[in-house]
Parts: C-alpha cells; structure tokens; sequence
C-alpha cells in the first residue's frame, strides 16, 4: 500500500503546485518533494524488501570474505563493482549502498524531468507508475536509465559527442542501455517519414516471424529460464503489448501533426523509441528476456507524454489526456502487482 499512498501524494502535491510549476523554483522545488519522499522509501527499506535487494545485500556483505560471492560480483558490469567496492572500502553497510543506489536514480530521473518534461506532474506521475519504484528489482538499468536518459538534452543541442559519452558511462551499470544509441541515431537522419515507415513494416515483421527469433537468440544464449518460463504466458503481457501498440500510434500521429519544428525533431526520437520498443514488446510475449528492453520504452514515456500532453489545440486532447492518466495506473496495478513482480509487504530497516 506504501506505493498507493506514494501516488496519491504525488498527485496531492500536483494539486498544490497546479498553477506554479510554470515557474522553474516552484517546478524544482516540487521534483524535489516528490523525488525526495520516493528516495526514502526505497532508501529506507529493510534488506530483504525487493527480490534483487536480497542477492545485492548478500554479495555486498560476503564478497571480501567468500569466493563465491566474489565470483557474483564479477557477474556484475565493471561500474557496479566499483561502486560496490567503493562503498565497502569506506566501511559503509548494505543499507547505505541501497540509499547510494536509489540516489543515483532519484536524482537522475528528476534532472532528466526538470530539463525535457513540459509538464512536470505527469512525468513524475508516469515514473511512479513504473517496474523500478514499486518492485526494487532492475537497479543496475535503473541506474544507466537515470545517466543515460540525460543525454537527449545533449542530443538536441547538437553536442552528440558528449551524449554518446554520457550513454558509454551509463553502459558501466547496465549494457543494455546501448541500444538508446538506435533512436538517437536514426533522429539525425533527415527523411523522418521514411524511418518511422520502415520501423512500422520491422514491427509487422517481428509480429509474424517473433517466435522463430526469439527461440534462436535463447537458443545461442542457453539461457533455459526463459525459455522454460510459465510467467509470461499470462493475458497481461497481451494486454500491455497493446497498450503499447496504441501509444506508439499516438506518437505517429502526433510527431507528424506538431508544427513546431523543436517539438516534432523532439517527438520524432521519442516515436522511433516507441515503434523500436513495440518489436521488444511482442517477443516479449514470446520471451521474458525481452523485458529489459521494454523498460527503455517505459523511461521515455516519462517525457514524451508531457509533450503530447501539453498540445491544447488538438481536438482529441481531453481523450489522450485521460489515456495518459488512467493507462499507467492499470500498467502499475496488472504488470507489477498482478505479476507477483511488486513489494506485496513493505517494512522499514530499523523494523523487527
């Protein structure tokens, strides 16, 4: 229920800043509240509230003192284990590596929020919604989303060298995150019609040859887990595959409406970042592997919605608005909690 109240508080402050958050101290001031309050949630927690929490605490505590922990923490990618060794090398505990890691994405997010979001509220709205805040799990691409995302502000402003580099560090926490170079990339091409078509027929191909592909990359992975999973094989993932589906046609259909050319150079990255993730999304119907790609999508709806949102001459602006606002909250309740993937019991460190 801590998440419930976390969405409700947010919303209240909304209410409270609804007409201020146009000017930047009352906007900051109100990421701060909001960032602030989920940062001590998740900092405050106790270490065996979250799945990933479990096997962080026990390789930070064991490493220096077992083979076998230390072998793990190899497992991990090179900037996690400086962090970790970092941490531990000043005599902080698990707890204080579990505040140090909920910083880095508290902070990375709001930053990432206060310098591309339109509106501020939805886009804190929408990051509370997600897989990260009310499961724990996935912290290491949590932590690359939260430096790699920053990089859009140096992507628009044509300094492309330093959001490539601010996305190589941001591959020091999580791989994955590489993949963010494929939109940013394709937003320098001119013909953006042409991109977004030939993503569109990638999508129709990946809907009809999924199931071959994903079978072969597992198969050269040998990763039986997924392969053997009976979790995906769930009516939810369906669900938000088509959800999904629908909020990319969304950014189509207004990434060629919007007449501002910042905001539709703008909306174009973050369409090619929907269409792309649409093809994660049906393998990831076949394939839970796939997931972590999803999550890329996820992070850009942060700001892409807001966007979208704050187009007022659009006669289907109430219909989005209310999509914007009702979808995430059923995204929250059926992919995290009716997953068994959410925090079912929350409880505080010092708690016995």
């Amino acid at each position: 229920m801590v998440f419930i109240y976390n969405l409700i508080f947010i919303i209240l402050m909304g209410m409270l800043f609804r007409k201020k958050l146009n000017n930047n101290k009352k906007k900051g001031l109100f990421l701060f509240i909001c960032f602030f309050q989920m940062f001590l949630i998740q900092a405050l927690r106790a270490t065996y509230v979250g799945s990933d929490t479990i096997q962080y605490v026990e390789i930070y505590n064991k490493f220096s003192i077992s083979q076998y922990y230390k072998y793990k923490l190899t497992h991990y990618e090179i900037g996690v284990q400086a962090l970790i060794k970092l941490l531990y090398k000043f005599g902080f505990d698990a707890q204080f590596m579990l505040a140090a890691m909920s910083a880095i994405i508290m902070i990375g997010f709001a930053v990432y929020i206060y310098y591309n979001s339109e509106n501020v509220f939805i886009s804190t709205f929408i990051f509370a919604t997600l897989f990260y805040p009310n499961s724990f799990n996935v912290v290491r691409q949590y932590i690359s989303m939260a430096i790699a995302l920053n990089s859009f502000y140096f992507f628009y402003n044509h300094k492309y060298i330093k959001g490539v580099l601010l996305v190589l560090i941001a591959s020091l926490f999580h791989t994955s995150i590489l993949l963010l170079l494929i939109p940013q990339s394709l937003g320098i091409i001119k013909n953006k019609k042409f991109i977004k078509n030939a993503l569109i027929l990638f999508n129709s191909f990946v809907l009809i040859f999924g199931t071959f592909f994903s079978n072969y990359i597992l198969s050269h992975v040998h990763n039986s887990y997924y392969s053997a999973s009976e979790f995906v094989k769930n009516d939810i993932f369906s669900l938000t595959t088509f959800l999904t589906f629908i909020y990319a046609l969304i950014f189509y259909y207004y990434s060629v409406k919007r007449s501002n050319e910042k905001a539709e150079n703008v909306l174009n990255v973050y369409t090619y970042v929907a269409l792309s993730n649409l093809a994660f999304g049906i393998l990831y119907l076949k394939n839970e592997i796939f997931s972590r790609f999803v999550e890329l999508f996820n992070s850009h709806l942060i700001v892409s919605v807001s966007i979208i949102e704050s187009e007022k001459q659009d006669r289907y602006r109430q219909i989005t608005r209310a999509f914007f606002y009702v979808v995430p909250i059923i995204w929250m309740l059926l992919m995290v909690f009716a997953s068994n993937a959410g925090i079912s019991k929350y409880g505080f460190f010092f708690e016995k």
